[in-house]
């Protein structure tokens, strides 16, 4: 359902009523037992390839030989991680860089205390009956979406600030196309399968299975691929986890397990030995047939990463000044908690 005309206007406002809303609420982010591990909430997408390492890190144990046992938080947008984590459902969240601007632009405290990928991981997929001859030809092949209505996670979210900066790379008003916010991964897929949408920019395991499961799509720009799309695009961190201020300076120990845990748990999944045992994981947690799991891991394994390059997130800085996400200036020190994200 398309929600508002003006999405900056309403991601402003949704942001800031979590900020107001929930501050007050002091539920405690994680809990420390007499003994055991301490519990956390960390939020991810349910389905969603990129909570992968979350999953594969609570089905082999990483998180509980740091002491944590982690509870997985679903979410669907950055807002609701937001909201997560200041009212203290969530210790960790994966979120976008973003929307850690959006939120600090009203107030807020979030930061970056480690990364989840390191470059680009979408593609724009566009349904097969609508027309794209400069097909293979970026910018020209945004000009063809003149006029149609692309499916972004949520309005005002960091996919719709990606579109609208490669729209403008061909000369298209952003306003001259219909964003429309369609949720988690599975969703999305169905508005594009029933043409509630045209275009979708997609990860996985939405664009597998549009492309090669439901053959409904293909790709008008690859943002995985060296050299298409805007090279500012390419170089973003589009995931990372985060934190609140109060939260790192409170449980800084359990954050740094959980950067710990996770860091050895994408080593673990990019070693080869142990292939068989990652596509289980994957079969059990994220909602695609069995065939298409060889491919959907190859296409981002090498994505996953905790450390988060200052280049990435300076370039996700300058997106949002130029989308006015953010009125002032931000620095890297600003938004990165320096002290917990591993040494590039």
């Amino acid at each position: 359902m398309e929600l508002s005309s003006s999405p900056r206007r309403w991601a402003t406002m949704a942001v800031t009523a979590s900020l107001l809303l929930l501050a007050a609420c002091g539920a405690p982010a994680s809990s420390t037992g007499q003994s055991g591990p301490a519990q956390i909430g960390v939020t991810g997408v349910p389905g969603g390839l990129l909570s992968l390492p979350v999953f594969v890190g609570m089905d082999r144990g990483f998180f509980k030989a740091e002491g944590l046992d982690v509870k997985f938080v679903p979410i669907h947008n950055g807002t609701e991680t937001a909201q997560n984590l200041i009212s203290g459902q969530a210790l960790v969240g994966l979120t976008s860089p973003d929307s850690i601007l959006t939120s600090r632009e009203q107030g807020g405290s979030l930061k970056i205390v480690c990364g989840s990928t390191r470059h680009g991981t979408h593609s724009l997929i566009v349904r097969n009956q609508w027309q794209l001859p400069h097909l293979g030809q970026y910018p020209a092949v945004m000009a063809d979406l003149k006029g149609a209505k692309i499916g972004v996670t949520a309005r005002g979210s960091a996919q719709e600030i990606w579109v609208s900066t490669m729209l403008r790379d061909a000369g298209i008003d952003p306003k001259d196309v219909t964003f429309v916010g369609i949720g988690d991964p599975q969703t999305a897929v169905q508005s594009l399968e029933h043409g509630q949408i045209d275009a979708l920019l997609s990860e996985e395991p939405g664009r597998s299975i549009a492309i090669h499961k439901l053959k409904i799509a293909r790709i008008a720009v690859d943002l995985r691929a060296d050299g298409e799309g805007p090279g500012i695009l390419q170089n973003l961190s589009p995931q990372v986890y985060a934190s609140t201020g109060q939260a790192i300076k409170n449980h800084s120990d359990q954050l740094k397990k959980f950067v710990a845990a996770l860091t050895k748990t994408i080593a673990w999944m990019n070693d080869s030995a142990n292939r068989p045992d990652l596509e289980a994981v994957t079969a059990k947690n994220i909602a695609i047939d069995k065939e298409l799991i060889p491919q959907l891991l190859d296409g981002i394994l090498k994505s996953f990463g905790t450390t988060v390059p200052r280049r990435n997130i300076e370039d996700s800085i300058t997106i949002d000044m130029k989308a006015k996400v953010i009125s002032e200036p931000v620095t890297y020190e600003d938004i990165v908690a320096t002290q917990l994200v591993p040494a590039s």
